[in-house]
């Protein structure tokens, strides 16, 4: 008799745990690159063959309108990142199912979060580094590369406006990573380099940064003058370049760059004449000179020039002075002594 009890609670029991509805595919995650299509798809049937309901939810919430066993991202974006489950259920309610959780991430486009610079160094440099920063394949570069992910980096060169790949020789080494080391020593003065980087989600290009050696000797000094308006004025520019470079040059005006005007001559040369001196001329002056075959310049010192009004003439009169006893003072009669002050308009 406990047999037959025994059997009939194991069989009460099965009963009341099955379930009706049976998940045949659950969702699974995906890592796709943003602004591409992504779906999440299931599959469920009834045991019963009763009809299925279908809800997502993301991030515990439902999603209304999302009521079919695929859920469809157009183009996936930032936004679309999170956990999904679905929710499939009868009509009547009287059974529901949940899926297990699959996560969305939108993986940003491939791009540069740090550009590498200009390098100059001197002669008793031997070893330098051009580097950058990136987000690759949804991580930081330097994760991507350790982690062995699908990353192409590549390092160029411009010479003679042709851009050539840099292969690791005794020169350069890292040439497909993010940081590349160069020997100086077989380096010309000046040298152009940028990097290109792909991976899943696109490719990237740095900046064109430039090597620079032994250039400090080039150096510019103006000096700043007051003047008055209506006067011819010019700025001279000292110009150091031992190395006899050919050089070009541009004016600038409180940090803008200065451009053709009837009164001013010589802005794109090193001196610069105004031809008069106007009220509005006055502010700060700096001149640039550019070493034309390296794309290298440098930038004076910093000069104010001010300018005022002609003092204007307000009126004449002459004094006359008459000695007596040692003392002096004014007269109406006609002396020897006498003289013509001339009074001015104040320009404050």
């Amino acid at each position: 008799m406990l047999k037959y009890i025994l059997i009939l609670l194991a069989i009460t029991s099965i009963h009341a745990f099955s379930q009706d509805i049976l998940i045949t595919q659950e969702p699974v995650s995906v890592n796709e690159c943003f602004g591409k299509p992504a779906n999440l798809y299931i599959s469920a049937e009834s045991a019963s063959n009763k009809k299925l309901l279908y809800q997502w939810y993301k991030d515990g919430n439902k999603l209304f309108e999302e009521e079919l066993p695929v859920l469809k991202f157009q183009s996936l974006n930032h936004n679309h990142s999170g956990l999904y489950y679905c929710r499939v259920s009868f009509e009547d309610g009287s059974e529901s199912v949940d899926s297990r959780s699959a996560s969305v991430y939108a993986l940003r486009p491939t791009s540069i979060s740090k550009e590498p610079e200009d390098v100059y160094y001197s002669l008793n440099d031997e070893v330098i580094t051009l580097g950058f920063e990136a987000h690759i394949n949804g991580i930081v570069i330097d994760e991507d590369i350790k982690m062995g992910e699908n990353v192409n980096i590549q390092w160029f060169t411009i010479k003679d406006n042709f851009n050539t790949k840099l292969l690791d020789d005794d020169i350069y080494e890292g040439i497909n990573s993010n940081k590349l080391s160069m020997n100086t020593t077989k380096l010309p003065d000046t040298s152009f380099y940028y990097a290109e980087i792909e991976g899943l989600c696109g490719k990237a290009t740095t900046k064109t940064v430039k090597v620079i050696k032994n250039l400090n000797l080039l150096k510019v000094i103006i000096k700043g003058f007051d003047a008055c308006e209506g006067n011819n004025e010019s700025i001279y520019a000292q110009i150091f370049n031992p190395k006899n470079q050919l050089l070009e040059f541009n004016w600038y005006k409180d940090g803008k760059p200065l451009y053709l005007k009837e009164s001013i001559k010589g802005i794109y040369s090193d001196e610069l004449k105004f031809q008069p001196i106007y009220m509005n001329d006055a502010g700060k002056y700096k001149l640039e000179a550019r070493i034309i075959d390296m794309n290298f310049s440098v930038f004076s010192n910093e000069i104010e020039v001010n300018v005022d009004k002609k003092p204007k003439i307000a009126c004449f009169r002459i004094d006359t002075l008459i000695g007596k006893d040692g003392l002096f003072h004014f007269t109406e009669k006609k002396v020897s002594n006498s003289w013509l002050n001339i009074f001015y308009e104040s320009n404050s």
